[in-house]
């Protein structure tokens, strides 16, 4: 979908997106809808389909100090626009460690946060997801991804069998899950988001008595995830949102239609004579 300020404007700064979430993907193309140049980093090769235009740079791959300082240096975009999961705390510290001191205008986007049910288990780390689900009965299954299969490997030891973990398509994903101890028949490759039927489907094929997963957002599919276990009435296991420390003075937005309506005024400055 397209935000719905999007408008042909012949314009010419460059914009660096980073990040490989729908709104991300959203972010990038409703610059390049006003004709605006985007260079849009994303970490993996997984598909991330976006309109094909001559405006668009797509770098794909990890960004480490030196690769994101090289990739701003090289491009100077008007302004750096991060876009990223919730919890992916890793890169967000990268880029608000390397950017600022490049002069570079920094925007945030940040996924909207859902309200997490009462009667869910709440916990801040997959270490402590892993300890309650210890002392639980019946089938496990993992929403979490195939980067943080490992946080779950002791507990594939002592609860063999029983622990299924769901994560994206490809070779990469399947990869870390059997590093982590998983079996290939305890690994379910899907893209999501996936509805509440779907979520229901497979807790009632597998049996499952307790659904982990992180909040999301409304995009990662938290409330189908929500209604699924409500329906079947299993456990839930919510992996808070870690803690966001953004200095002041760097923009935040929840929306995407604020973002660019943030970035109008720049562009009738840039374009004045």
């Amino acid at each position: 979908s397209q935000c719905a300020l999007c408008a042909a404007v012949v314009l010419d700064p460059a914009y660096a997106v980073l990040g490989g979430i729908a709104e991300s993907r959203e972010i990038a193309a409703c610059l390049l809808d006003r004709q605006w140049r985007v260079i849009l980093s994303t970490a993996t090769d997984f598909p991330f389909p976006l309109p094909a235009s001559p405006a668009l740079t797509h770098r794909r791959g990890p960004l480490d100090a030196a690769a994101l300082s090289a990739l701003i240096t090289a491009s100077r975009p008007a302004y750096v626009i991060l876009a990223t999961h919730p919890y992916a705390e890793n890169i967000r510290k990268l880029v608000l460690e390397t950017v600022p001191p490049l002069n570079v205008p920094l925007l945030i986007y940040l996924r909207p946060a859902e309200t997490i049910p009462p009667a869910a288990i709440t916990v801040d780390s997959h270490a402590a997801a892993a300890a309650t689900l210890s002392k639980l009965p019946g089938n496990i299954l993992l929403t979490t991804g195939a980067r943080n299969a490992k946080a779950y490997s002791q507990l594939l030891t002592s609860h063999p069998n029983r622990i299924y973990i769901r994560v994206l398509p490809g070779q990469k994903s399947h990869d870390d899950c059997l590093a982590a101890g998983f079996p290939s028949s305890s690994i379910i490759q899907a893209k999501g988001p996936f509805s509440t039927t779907e979520n229901i489907r497979i807790i009632r094929q597998l049996d499952i008595q307790t659904l982990v997963t992180k909040e999301s957002g409304k995009e990662g599919g938290f409330p189908e995830k929500i209604e699924a276990t409500r329906e079947t009435g299993i456990r839930l296991i919510v992996i808070r949102r870690p803690p966001l420390s953004i200095p002041p003075t760097i923009p935040v937005f929840n929306a995407i239609d604020s973002l660019i309506q943030y970035l109008q005024p720049t562009q009738h400055q840039e374009t004045q004579p």
